[in-house]
């Protein structure tokens, strides 16, 4: 449980109730990056931001800064901030504001919101962000990009869509998400699998998770995580929908969506490739932990997941691949996700909290987090993801990740009311995994209720 920062203004005992998002994966992985940071060779020397020094404010200025991080990269964080950008702005003070807390703290923000108590500065994520951007109470950066000539070229592909919601931009980038499978040499090579390659179908992925599962040893093919990040690939690839573009219906029940989730969730229910409920300790209770463990030989996971296997120092051979293909279109899909750094529409100090945001964004940030933190997500900024350190981090390229952006779309979260959304089909699809339920009957009952939270205000 990340613990309280002595300064906060909002504090709170609980972290993200998730335990199942890819958000919670992350956490747990920025909680290891630390004690690794030092594995990898050092990243470029820093240039100077273009910008410093534009604007000096001449009055003491302090900015509250909401943030979710977990203690180990608030740690860091505020040390860079302490050691560059303070000094950079000497007259402008951060106070961190702690945000922790289930939905990676939306209920707070939209509490202290509604109060006319927003943070000047607030961390953000893909969901929570859309859900603020689209009720006006973030600033829009476009005219700010554009006067301290922001270049947006020097991002990942994704990235723009990632800090934007209905044509404007609204926050500056940190990280992105993209998925893919990890795989564990050992295991294949003695199940006499092929390594798996960017080329690989669904029926590969299949009877690599069958020949790799051994219920009576306690070893299965295939670490499971009902949640988007894990299925999308397959209904995505599968040439499936599941919200429309205008964000006001519930395609779920498209052919190629049911056909993907029906595959998918068989893998368990069906195949008994998935680890059974119950079978496993509380210690691998996320699919990353299961094939750390050696205990699956697959799992889909983000680059956030990389300093946690670093750490662990897994006692096999492991590779990264890119998701399967569709046997229907012949290609695969991914949701990215983005971190963004946005800024308050009520903040009485607009300059310096764009200041703030906008050197957060910066490469002169970026390079500094990854020299004194080490890997972990995609950088949104190009440069850092070629950077040695980067690259090299536990000596496993990010290569497939970063493949996987070219077929990467934002989560369909990505709007005011994804997170509720999200909720509905969570619950349903654990009744397909389970077996309980078939795709088919478990989209017939939540696309009227996702239609009812897409229409309401």
């Amino acid at each position: 449980m990340p613990t309280q920062s002595s300064d906060s203004t909002h504090t709170d005992n609980t972290d993200n109730t998730d335990n199942t998002s890819r958000k919670n994966f992350l956490a747990k992985a920025g909680a290891t990056a630390a004690a690794v940071a030092g594995l990898s060779a050092a990243a470029p020397a820093v240039p100077v931001a273009a910008q410093v020094g534009r604007f000096l404010p001449r009055s003491p200025v302090t900015l509250r800064f909401s943030y979710w991080m977990p203690a180990t990269e608030l740690k860091v964080f505020r040390a860079l901030v302490s050691a560059r950008f303070e000094k950079l702005y000497p007259n402008i003070k951060i106070q961190y504001v702690n945000n922790q807390g289930p939905n990676w703290g939306q209920q707070k923000l939209e509490t202290m919101i509604a109060g006319n108590d927003a943070p000047d500065v607030m961390q953000h994520n893909t969901g929570q962000f859309e859900a603020f951007a689209s009720k006006g109470t973030l600033l829009a950066l476009d005219s700010y990009f554009k006067r301290d000539h922001v270049d947006l070229g020097q991002y990942l592909p994704g990235t723009r869509a990632g800090i934007s919601y209905g044509g404007k931009i609204y926050g500056t980038p940190r990280f992105l998400s993209s998925h893919a499978v990890l795989y564990n040499k050992n295991t294949f090579k003695k199940a006499g699998v092929p390594v798996p390659t960017s080329s690989w179908t669904w029926s590969d992925f299949l009877h690599a998770a069958q020949k790799t599962t051994n219920a009576g040893h306690h070893q299965w093919g295939f670490g499971m995580v009902n949640n988007l990040f894990n299925w999308i690939a397959f209904v995505g690839g599968n040439g499936g929908q599941v919200i429309s573009a205008d964000h006001k219906k519930c395609l779920l029940d498209d052919p190629r969506t049911v056909e993907a989730l029906q595959f998918f969730f068989d893998l368990q229910s069906k195949y008994k490739v998935v680890p059974p409920p119950g079978s496993l300790p509380p210690a691998q209770i996320f699919a990353g932990d299961q094939w750390i463990a050696g205990t699956v030989a697959m799992c889909i996971v983000g680059p956030w997941e990389r300093p946690a296997i670093a750490a662990a120092k897994v006692p096999f051979q492991w590779g990264v691949v890119t998701t399967p293909v569709s046997p229907r279109t012949h290609r695969t899909a991914t949701a990215v996700y983005t971190d963004q750094w946005s800024v308050s529409a009520q903040t009485a100090h607009p300059e310096e909290a764009w200041q703030f945001a906008k050197w957060l964004g910066e490469i002169d940030f970026h390079t500094r987090w990854l020299n004194a933190f080490g890997a972990s997500s995609l950088d949104a900024i190009a440069a850092v993801d070629k950077a040695p350190r980067f690259v090299n981090f536990d000596n496993h390229s990010p290569a497939a990740w970063v493949e996987e952006l070219k077929y990467g779309s934002p989560p369909p979260i990505n709007y005011s009311n994804g997170e509720r959304a999200q909720a509905v089909w969570d619950q349903e699809l654990q009744l397909v995994q389970l077996g309980q339920e078939t795709a088919a009957q478990a989209v017939a009952k939540m696309v009227p209720k996702i239609d009812t939270i897409l229409q309401a205000p």
